[in-house]
């Protein structure tokens, strides 16, 4: 994450391995500061965006 940027619009996307997955997370860095993450679960029908600021929490949370 520490490689995201808001000039090049840079993000970073998450999801398994397979043609069509049915969940995915993403980050991007956010003009106003600290990141915009967004996780969809298409099984359970969940879409969640929060802005978070610690880089270290949101690793912790996309990878538990």
């Amino acid at each position: 994450m520490g490689d995201l940027n808001d000039s090049g619009n840079t993000f970073v996307v998450i999801q398994p391995d397979q043609d069509d997955p049915v969940w995915f997370a993403s980050v991007a860095v956010l003009d106003e500061g600290g990141y915009e993450v967004v996780r969809r679960d298409t099984t359970r029908r969940e879409h969640d965006v929060t802005v978070e600021t610690s880089t270290d929490r949101i690793a912790g949370d996309l990878t538990k």
